[in-house]
Order: C-alpha cells, then sequence, then structure tokens
C-alpha cells in the first residue's frame, strides 16, 4: 500500500492457517530467526523484502521476494510540433 513520500506499507499473510512468517530486509533468505511477522509493517526506502511460512512438522514455505522501491515519475513526452485535433481514417465496403 503506498502510504505517500515514499513510505510503503507491506502486510503478509500465509496460504496455510497455524503458519507463522518470518522475513528479511537485508537480502538474506529468512529462516526462523528472522524477523517473525507480527502485522503491516512500513518500509520509508527501497527494499528487499523476503518471507518465508514456517509450521512445526513440515518443510519451509518457498521463499516470497518482492522489492518496495519510491515510485519513479516519468518526464512528459514534448508535444511541440502537435496539432489539435484528432486524425482517423474512415473506409466504406
Amino acid at each position: 500500500v503506498n502510504l505517500g513520500r515514499g513510505r510503503r506499507e507491506v502486510d503478509l499473510a500465509p496460504r496455510s492457517s497455524g503458519s507463522e512468517i518470518y522475513y528479511a530486509l537485508d537480502g538474506t533468505g529468512p529462516t526462523e530467526s528472522s524477523t517473525e511477522y507480527a502485522g503491516p509493517f512500513t518500509v520509508a526506502s527501497t527494499k528487499i523484502i523476503r518471507a518465508r511460512a514456517f509450521r512445526e512438522g513440515f518443510l519451509p514455505g518457498a521463499v516470497f521476494t518482492i522489492e518496495a522501491s519510491r515510485a519513479v515519475f516519468k518526464k512528459p513526452d514534448n508535444a511541440e510540433g502537435q496539432r489539435n485535433g484528432l486524425n482517423y481514417s474512415y473506409y466504406e465496403g
């Protein structure tokens, strides 16, 4: 979720109930010693977020990776030399 001023709210959810999500913001693969996800959190700069679900008695889930980054606005195109109006072609038959 975009919160403005380059801040993003990150909200994660496991696919199966009873799983716990651990995540890392430093580019490493998350382990059970990483930060446990307790609810939505905010990032204020570009981050590579890696998260993984863990559940006792099961293998760890696949690593989910997302890049949360600031929007980069494109400069407007130069409309110089253009005319107001509409160009179209009409054919019958």
